[in-house]
């Protein structure tokens, strides 16, 4: 697929400006690809107006913006993302939802896109524990690793002419909205403390408007 330096596959990685070892990412995708690089401010709207590229493979990259339609079918063999989050939580808040639902296990995902967010076939997953004390910015912070790692071991496949793996595991449910996790910070005087105590550690975040008692 891709033979040397002067043929290769044409590839559109769309970022922001603060992901995790994004330097290291653009660098990499610049060397070894024909690259388009869209890096953003998470605030700014997605460029929509006259943003025509076409090409073989785009590679959303702790992506925070819904892709338009157009845009994913213009890639000619792949588009897919890297997801920060395993099957089991699609969407928005999936660090909150785990940690609130005491899982002892979440994960990363690589999967193809769709015009609808975190449904379309899963490319390939890494599981890694979740521990009992983590915090959310534990949890974020170890899931950049991970999410960074399968990120390289995908594109570094599809360097090696291998084909994109396909994985046998499925979505477990629809994805989590921003109004889900709006309801998950909510607190209530009728709620028990054990309530309380996992929906604060669950939704607690530097920089974040975090629990609130509704009530």
């Amino acid at each position: 697929m891709i033979s040397s330096k002067h043929n290769k596959a044409k590839a559109l990685l769309i970022s922001r400006n603060d992901a995790f070892n994004i330097k290291n990412v653009v660098e990499f995708i610049s060397k070894n690809f024909d690259a388009t690089i869209l890096i953003k401010d998470r605030s700014k709207n997605f460029p929509q107006e006259n943003f025509n590229w076409s090409g073989d493979y785009i590679f959303s990259y702790l992506c925070p913006w819904k892709l338009p339609t157009y845009l994913i079918q213009s890639a000619k063999i792949a588009a897919i993302n890297f997801h920060p989050g395993p099957p089991a939580y699609p969407g928005t808040g999936c660090y909150n939802f785990a940690i609130y639902h005491q899982v002892k296990e979440y994960g990363v995902t690589c999967h193809h896109l769709e015009k609808k967010i975190d449904t379309g076939k899963i490319v390939s997953v890494i599981k890694f524990p979740l521990l009992d004390n983590d915090r959310v910015g534990d949890l974020i912070n170890r899931t950049y690793v991970y999410l960074n790692y399968l990120f390289f071991e995908i594109t570094l496949g599809i360097l090696q002419d291998s084909t994109l793996p396909v994985s046998n595991l499925e979505w477990k449910r629809k994805p989590y909205q921003k109004k889900d996790l709006d309801k998950l910070c909510e607190l209530s005087n009728e709620m028990n403390d054990d309530e309380i105590n996992k929906r604060i550690k669950a939704t607690t975040f530097p920089g974040k408007p975090g629990p609130h008692f509704i009530d």
